[in-house]
């Protein structure tokens, strides 16, 4: 397989109704087996299933999983995977353990899957920290204190969860809307994140390559369901060379 497959492709929408939280969710094959990047949020669960056996995948196969953050959109499903390694960086850890997310009024932290967390005995990362193959963690707060991305640096790739959350924000460098640490610490995140890569996963949008310009390397179909009228589509491969 190619080293990274998407599972589940991001969206940035919102609607009256709130966020829709439809993030992306990578697969990467390591010398170690095979690991995702977050897991997507409830209404995402049969969809990565779906997914992975599309793969040829199975869940006790997933060996670990590399969170961004710890909100529900993102960390949800870590539960599908219960013989996985759970990594996360310490400011987060520190930021959900501690009760600042309380504090910081972030409703997105699913407070009832803290106490899971734990009993899962979480790796903790930390900035520049050496993963496994050329996987580097990256410390990228501002939307939370402890917001983390991953930098396989043999392609320059950054999966940058929603530190880097879409191509309009990135592009343009704007304030994302929903930030519980510190602003700038998310405008330095930003910067940061297009000085060591060149490719981009994204929180909530296509993914992508940036010298100059944006080049989309994926894009989503929408589809609207009803009675009547409904396909399928499976995820859109992407290679980057």
């Amino acid at each position: 397989m190619d080293r990274l497959k998407v599972v589940l492709q991001g969206f940035p929408a919102k609607s009256n109704r709130g966020w829709l939280g439809w993030c992306n969710v990578v697969l990467m094959g390591t010398s170690n087996g095979y690991f995702l990047f977050d897991t997507g949020s409830y209404g995402d669960r049969q969809e990565l299933l779906d997914s992975l056996k599309s793969h040829k995948v199975g869940i006790s196969e997933i060996k670990g999983i590399f969170l961004t953050h710890f909100h529900f959109d993102h960390a949800i499903n870590i539960e599908l995977f219960e013989n996985a390694k759970i990594y996360l960086s310490e400011r987060e850890y520190n930021y959900i353990t501690s009760g600042s997310f309380e504090k910081a009024s972030d409703l997105y932290v699913p407070k009832s899957m803290i106490s899971y967390l734990l009993n899962r005995n979480p790796i903790i990362l930390r900035d520049n920290e050496k993963i496994l193959d050329d996987i580097v963690a990256i410390d990228l707060p501002g939307h939370t204190p402890g917001s983390m991305g991953y930098l396989l640096e043999k392609t320059k790739t950054l999966i940058g969860g929603d530190a880097v959350k879409n191509i309009k924000e990135f592009y343009n460098e704007l304030d994302t809307l929903l930030v519980f640490g510190d602003i700038n610490d998310y405008r330095e995140s930003l910067k940061r994140a297009k000085r060591i890569a060149t490719n981009f996963v994204p929180g909530h949008d296509s993914i992508f390559s940036f010298d100059k310009e944006i080049k989309k390397l994926t894009d989503l179909e929408i589809i609207i369901y009803s009675n009547t009228n409904w396909k399928e589509i499976q995820p859109k491969e992407f290679k980057i060379t």
